[in-house]
């Protein structure tokens, strides 16, 4: 609502200065008991947006986090270094790429092909 700045600022020192303020619930009361130049209605709607201001926002809540413990350094023992070591002396980069082994055709799969009998 709308209202003065001046009946505002009163509203508002009277209320901190006596820490508690009284609003009868009568809109068309002319003047307000306590403040003789303010009209009941502006100290109705000052006061309703006062405890508003005090209350604390609300986090929202989110997935519950597992309360597990996560295991520090790499998983299992040298899982990586066991990868990359080659079994018996092996050299992997030569058995990898094109031509390195034979290739095998089974026939019998795919569009257009016959099936073996």
């Amino acid at each position: 609502m709308l209202m003065p700045k001046k009946n505002r600022v009163a509203i508002y020192e009277h209320l901190f200065k006596e820490g508690v303020m009284v609003a009868e619930r009568d809109l068309f009361l002319p003047k307000h008991p306590e403040l003789e130049k303010i009209p009941n209605l502006h100290v109705i709607k000052a006061l309703q947006i006062v405890p508003a201001t005090l209350k604390k926002p609300t986090r929202p809540e989110g997935r519950p986090r597992p309360m597990q413990s996560r295991p520090e350094g790499p998983r299992g023992e040298g899982s990586r270094d066991a990868y990359r070591r080659a079994p018996s002396g092996m050299d992997k980069t030569g058995d990898a790429g094109a031509g390195s082994s034979t290739v095998e055709f089974r026939g019998g799969f795919g569009r257009g092909s016959k099936r073996p009998q």
